[in-house]
């Protein structure tokens, strides 16, 4: 499985990234697979309405995102976007907060729903 990574470069500038997700059998071998568990903090959502737009944004604590409804484009400090449709999981590792870089916006008529897990 594939996860999207959102971080921080040497530099500071904001990047994308991809993450492969290992997925092994159960414990009883059925046929359900999973990833190694990570420990989290906690999990909310989060509505961002019709016409959001974000600039300067950064990951205040590494986290998980789950795009559950919506399009959301993202920009990286360098111009680079990546359109986020619904069951993209992100990992967003973009905590540097003295070069914050990364912007958003809400594409389209419908509201973006995520859910929001914080690993730290």
């Amino acid at each position: 499985m594939k996860m999207m990574t959102v971080f921080n470069d040497p530099e500071g500038e904001t990047r994308f990234g991809e993450e492969t997700v290992d997925l092994r059998a159960g414990p009883m071998n059925v046929e359900a697979r999973h990833s190694a568990p990570e420990a989290c903090k906690r999990f909310y959502f989060s509505e961002l309405s019709p016409g959001y737009t974000s600039s300067n944004d950064f990951a205040g604590r590494r986290q998980v995102c789950v795009l559950i409804s919506g399009q959301l484009e993202v920009r990286t400090t360098n111009d680079e976007a990546s359109v986020i449709e619904p069951g993209a999981v992100v990992r967003l590792e973009d905590t540097g907060y003295e070069m914050p870089g990364r912007s958003m916006r809400v594409i389209g008529n419908e509201p973006v729903r995520v859910l929001v897990v914080q690993l730290e």
